[in-house]
């Protein structure tokens, strides 16, 4: 999506990031990772534009606008039919105006073999989606990683702790998703870590391996893209 052609990021929940996800939802998807933070109400939905009209005494049109439903709920109610995973973004013990108070998110089940397995000291705080779009994702994953000396993100945490609560990153929990996991367990292997999406015991559950610090390699290659508008313009999916 070009923000420099349709404006911020919060005015194109229903035009584009829902109408976006009905489309990839269609066409058969088992999860959709999206790395857009929706920490606010959209700036340009009818009723945030009717509650600026009001402060300057235009309450007809803003009444017109409050008839108009509400982007925010357009996109919440596309994610309740569709299973989407959500970033969220560790952060610093420092004061944000997005941070929810004491970390008071749920995490999808993550559990640990050992329960005392070391993931790091990882991010005391948290920048999360709204709650409306936390209650309809599937799934809730951290975004955060750390580029090497030289500036080139070579390797990313599968999982790390984040307000005390391991999270998995975004690939591995569109994984567990789309084989519809109720948890994922992580635990230590002879060669590093190793998430399994859903109970160990079963043998057909997908597995994805990491080093012993839980992170992994990144594979940059080509990738099947087509852009947005393409995609919506045409309704068409590679």
């Amino acid at each position: 999506i070009s923000l420099g052609l349709v404006g911020s990021e919060m005015c194109i929940r229903d035009s584009y990031l829902a109408r976006l996800v009905e489309l990839i939802g269609a066409h058969g998807a088992s999860a959709i990772a999206m790395d857009v933070l929706l920490l606010e109400p959209d700036a340009q939905s009818p009723e945030q534009q009717a509650s600026r009209y009001r402060l300057r005494g235009l309450d007809g049109l803003a009444d017109e606008l409050q008839s108009i439903r509400d982007t925010d709920d357009v996109f919440t109610e596309v994610m309740r039919e569709v299973p989407v995973v959500l970033p969220l973004l560790g952060t610093p013990k420092i004061p944000s105006r997005h941070s929810v108070d004491n970390c008071d998110w749920n995490a999808p089940a993550v559990t640990l073999d050992p329960p005392d397995l070391d993931l790091g000291e990882g991010m005391p705080e948290a920048d999360v989606p709204m709650a409306e779009f936390r209650s309809a994702a599937q799934g809730l994953a951290a975004i955060n990683f750390k580029a090497s000396d030289d500036f080139i993100v070579r390797r990313v945490p599968a999982v790390q702790t984040i307000c005390g609560k391991p999270t998995l990153l975004l690939g591995p929990e569109a994984l567990r998703v789309a084989d519809e996991a109720c948890f994922s367990n992580v635990r230590r292997t002879a060669t590093g870590i190793e998430i399994v999406m859903g109970d160990p015991a079963n043998l057909a559950a997908r597995r994805f391996p990491a080093e012993a610090d839980g992170s992994f390699w990144i594979h940059y290659g080509e990738l099947n893209s087509v852009s947005v508008e393409d995609a919506l313009t045409s309704g068409n999916l590679p």
